[in-house]
């Protein structure tokens, strides 16, 4: 019998076009094996462990773009016979925050382009070199230069390279140096942890990952 947190789980994961539980698994770096217990209501969804379980799945739920409500999130956690959402738990009150409002900073999509780009092979082409060899890319330059145009249009042509897509970071919505690190937290759903910094949770996230954050 299919157990209730395992039914809406599908529910909520068809919302999104070829979300399989193989790329939930994927996107929060579990096996597939345990998002399929879970569903069973195995003994994985009980006690604080198996919370933390139903959290990451909420988390790569929101990821993806399959859930964007909070009544979403706290309805999983019923499902799982387990209490709502908690502010006073760090990486839970973190949730709320995301899903109580939308994260402004990122797009799932990269900006569709005004105009075509013209005269800019050479720098694309460079570019290609660059991504063979390094994990780090800069553009600089005078501002109007078209930086962010020739970014776009990189990620662009090299989206279908990477597993975990492409996420756009609109930085000029950050209004001061030291929240850079906060927006791309939020971009990526990297949660505070009592284990290790907010830049290290980045590091480790984008080491595991084949994803493009432009």
């Amino acid at each position: 019998m299919t157990h209730p947190f395992g039914t809406l789980l599908t529910s909520i994961r068809r919302r999104k076009p070829g979300l399989s539980q193989a790329h939930l698994a994927q996107t929060i770096g579990y096996d597939p094996a345990v998002i399929a217990r879970l569903a069973q209501g195995h003994r994985d969804l009980v006690g604080p462990t198996g919370r933390e379980k139903v959290l990451r799945i909420i988390a790569g739920l929101l990821k993806t773009g399959a859930l964007v409500a909070i009544d979403d999130a706290n309805a999983l956690l019923a499902a799982a016979a387990m209490p709502p959402l908690f502010s006073g738990n760090a990486t839970e009150a973190a949730l709320i925050r995301d899903l109580a409002q939308p994260n402004t900073y990122v797009r799932a999509r990269l900006p569709a382009p005004m105009s075509a780009i013209i005269g800019r092979e050479s720098e694309l082409s460079e570019l290609d070199g660059f991504l063979k060899r390094d994990r780090l890319i800069t553009l600089v330059g005078p501002p109007g230069v078209g930086k962010t145009r020739l970014a776009i249009e990189f990620a662009t042509r090299h989206e279908t390279e990477f597993a975990d897509g492409v996420a756009f970071l609109d930085l000029s919505l950050v209004d001061a140096a030291e929240d850079v690190a906060e927006a791309v937290a939020r971009a990526l759903h990297v949660y505070d942890s009592a284990n290790r910094s907010q830049l290290d949770g980045i590091r480790m996230l984008l080491y595991k990952r084949q994803k493009l954050l432009v």
